[in-house]
């Protein structure tokens, strides 16, 4: 017979808030990867003073899906491009190192996060982009970011133009993102 099996009912109970605290904790995991606000990709209309812009390619291996999602957590059946411009609230107003999430779709741009634009690109027109682009860059600096586990596509997007933005690199902005769905469990 196992140990657990010859545990008395004492025991037990005292082994109880352990397994709750990591089903608690396991729950939370979950959820929080839910929690996020859906739409961000929906490109917003007009800016706000003081804000900045991040220009990239992404590059992408995940299934198309909705206008408000782009591209979900699926693999899709080619490699996919879109270019995408998100906009950052002032420096005054958000905390270096971290994406300030929209807590409600339209985000406001004064202090949130928020798409400019989202449009899916074929790869002669990826091409062009990036030959544009690198022209525009002093050195011809590109940098070329792949998130790692765990990553929706729009999580993807807006850090990697948090990343761009806080480090103040003149580089070509280049996402490659993989197929995930966000979720431990998924």
């Amino acid at each position: 017979m196992s140990k657990a099996c010859t545990r008395s009912p004492a025991e037990h109970s005292r082994s109880l808030p352990h397994l709750g605290l990591g089903l608690s904790l396991a729950i939370a995991i979950s959820l929080g990867a839910c929690a996020g606000v859906r739409g961000v990709m929906v490109p917003v209309s007009g800016s706000v003073p003081g804000t900045s812009t991040v220009d990239m390619l992404v590059a992408t291996t995940r299934e198309r899906t909705n206008p408000a999602e782009m591209f979900s957590g699926d693999r899709g059946p080619a490699l996919a491009f879109a270019n995408i411009t998100v906009s950052i609230p002032p420096d005054q107003v958000r905390q270096v190192g971290e994406v300030q999430w929209p807590r409600q779709v339209p985000g406001n741009p004064a202090t949130d996060f928020v798409t400019l634009k989202a449009d899916v690109v074929d790869r002669d027109q990826a091409l062009a982009w990036f030959h544009r682009t690198v022209r525009t860059i002093p050195k011809r600096q590109v940098l070329v970011f792949i998130h790692g586990f765990n990553n929706r596509f729009e999580d993807a997007v807006y850090r990697f133009a948090q990343i761009v933005h806080d480090s103040g690199a003149p580089v070509v902005p280049i996402l490659f993102t993989w197929p995930s769905r966000g979720s431990v469990l998924a």
